[in-house]
C-alpha cells in the first residue's frame, strides 16, 4: 500500500498506531500502523520537531511529508510510548543481563510478562499483548521472558534474570527459567501445571536418548494453548513458501529445544498430539 494511503487511513481513525522502539542517541521513534482487518502492518520512523517519516532510522533524506493532523496523532503515540518507558524504570524489576539491560514485571492477571528493553542506544517495551495485536496467528506463544533465551550463563545460578525470581519469590518465573537451562524436575513440571492452571511440558536435555530430535504431530490445533503455556515457540510456515509435499495438518515439534513450525512433509512417521502427551508421562 502507498504510505500516502496509509497516512490518509490513519487521519480517518481507519488504523491505529503503536510504538515499538525509540532510538534515544537521536530521538527516533519507530512506529508500527496496524489495520482493524487482516494482519497487514505498515512500519515508519518519525523524529520530534520534523513534518516528515522516515523509512530508515538513521535515514538522511525524508521519505514523506506529513499533515499536521497526522503528526499530532504520531506524536501522541510518541509522547505516551515515553510515558511508558518512565514507568517501567520507576515500577519494575531492574536486570542488567549481559550486553543489555532490562525492566521487568509480571503483568497483571496472567503468568507472563512485560519488558522494557535498554541497549546501547534505544529502548524497546515487547510484551505478548504487542504480539496479539500485530502478529500472525501462531506466534500468539510469544513470552516477553523467552525474547531473551539466546543470553544464557555459564550456569542457572549465574542467571540475573533466575537470581531475582528467587529474590523475589516469583516460582513461575524461576521455575521457567530452570526449565531453560534443562533442569526442570517431573515434579517439578507438575507444580508448573499446577501454577498454571495447564498442562505444563518441560525442556528435554540433548543427552535424553529417550526423545528423538522432531516428532511430527498431528491434531495440534486443539492444543496451541499448553505448547504456549509451556514456551513452545511454533513459527509460522507461509503459504507463499510452502513447498509441495508439505501440509499444515502436521506439526513439527522438537521437545529439546522447544520449537517446531506449524508444517511438514505429509509422507512422514506421525503422531497424534496425545501420543505426545504421553511421552512426558
Amino acid at each position: 500500500m502507498d504510505i500516502n494511503e496509509v497516512l490518509e487511513d490513519l487521519k480517518e481513525g481507519e488504523c491505529t498506531l503503536k510504538c515499538r522502539s525509540f532510538y534515544y542517541k537521536n530521538g527516533v521513534f519507530y512506529i508500527l500502523v496496524s489495520y482493524k482487518t487482516g494482519y497487514r502492518c505498515e512500519s515508519f520512523y518519525y523524529q520530534y520537531g520534523t513534518d516528515y517519516i522516515y523509512d530508515n532510522w538513521n535515514s538522511k533524506e525524508p521519505k514523506t511529508f506529513i499533515s499536521d493532523d497526522v503528526k499530532s496523532i504520531i506524536v501522541d503515540c510518541c509522547k505516551k510510548f515515553e510515558e511508558r518507558i518512565n514507568y517501567c524504570k520507576e515500577n519494575y524489576t531492574y536486570i542488567d543481563h549481559h550486553n543489555m539491560s532490562f525492566y521487568y514485571k509480571r503483568i497483571e492477571g496472567t503468568l507472563d510478562y512485560e519488558i522494557l528493553e535498554e541497549c546501547t542506544d534505544k529502548y524497546c517495551i515487547s510484551g505478548p499483548r504487542d504480539y496479539l495485536q500485530f502478529h500472525w496467528e501462531h506466534v500468539k506463544d510469544f513470552t516477553a521472558i523467552w525474547a531473551i533465551r539466546s543470553y544464557r550463563y555459564d550456569s542457572l545460578e549465574k542467571d540475573p534474570l533466575y537470581v531475582s525470581a528467587i529474590q523475589n519469590k516469583d516460582r513461575n518465573l524461576e521455575l521457567r527459567m530452570k526449565d531453560f537451562y534443562y533442569g526442570l524436575t517431573k515434579e517439578e513440571e507438575e507444580e508448573m501445571t499446577q501454577i498454571t492452571g495447564m498442562r505444563y511440558l518441560r525442556r528435554i536435555a540433548d543427552d535424553n536418548k529417550e526423545f528423538e530430535d522432531v516428532y511430527y504431530v498431528c491434531s495440534v490445533n486443539e492444543y496451541w494453548d499448553v505448547l504456549r503455556n509451556s514456551g513452545f515457540r511454533v513459527c509460522h510456515r507461509a503459504t507463499f513458501i510452502m513447498r509441495k509435499g508439505m501440509t499444515y495438518s502436521i506439526c513439527e515439534l522438537n521437545p529439546k529445544k522447544k520449537d517446531g513450525t506449524n508444517a511438514a512433509p505429509v509422507d512422514v512417521k506421525k503422531i497424534t498430539f496425545e501420543e505426545f502427551l504421553k511421552l512426558y508421562n
